[in-house]
């Protein structure tokens, strides 16, 4: 199935789960074989890390916020990166 996928976006403990590794890099690395031309991973207040094939890790740091809800950031995070994948490919 993975093969269909361009961007995968999952949290730290997706990856894991989906790759059977034990960390974040390994998981990246096996997943990016199988098929996703990127690897979105999402980890709350450390940020994300961006994974591309033949590409370092990027990881980018979360914004420091006063959030009142968080309800619709997902989405919207979801948005953002995928607009900005799409316009820079």
């Amino acid at each position: 199935m993975l093969r269909y996928i361009d961007v995968l976006l999952v949290n730290e403990e997706e990856l894991l789960m989906l790759s059977s590794k034990n960390n974040l890099v390994d998981g990246v690395e096996l997943l990016l074989k199988e098929g996703p031309s990127y690897i979105i991973v999402k980890r709350g207040v450390q940020g994300c890390v961006i994974a591309q094939r033949d590409e370092h890790l990027k990881t980018i740091p979360a914004y420091k916020s006063n959030a009142i809800c968080t309800l619709g950031s997902g989405g919207c995070f979801w948005w953002c990166i995928s607009s900005d994948v799409c316009r820079n490919r």
